[in-house]
């Protein structure tokens, strides 16, 4: 029979994959938005000691909402976005990205 030799790229070693950006693993909190899915109002549990923001971002990556300054604690919000949808939460802080949580919102 014949025997055929694999293409290289079978036989190449595959590149490490590597990270890009922040080192978010040390950075990261457990972003807390209730109730889920969202109706006419919502809930943010800020729990960052020093200045957080909360972005929100539409299934097609749109910003609804643009750097609302958080309070620590429970912040609460009347949902005027738009459209309903899968929608990013987003927290930062000073320094960039430290959080974020898919929420489903409904229309109202």
């Amino acid at each position: 029979g014949t025997i055929y030799n694999s293409p290289p790229w079978i036989t190449s070693p595959v590149a490490p994959i590597c990270s890009v950006g922040i080192d978010e693993q040390n950075r990261s909190v457990d972003l807390s938005v209730f109730p889920n899915p969202v109706t006419q109002y919502f809930s943010v549990d800020n729990q960052i000691d020093g200045p957080a923001y909360l972005s929100v971002y539409d299934a097609l990556g749109r910003l609804v909402l643009d750097k609302s300054q958080l309070s620590f604690g429970i912040n609460t919000f009347t949902n005027k976005f738009n459209s309903g949808g899968i929608m990013n939460f987003v927290i930062y802080d000073g320094n960039g990205i430290i959080g974020s949580r898919k929420v489903l919102v409904q229309e109202y």
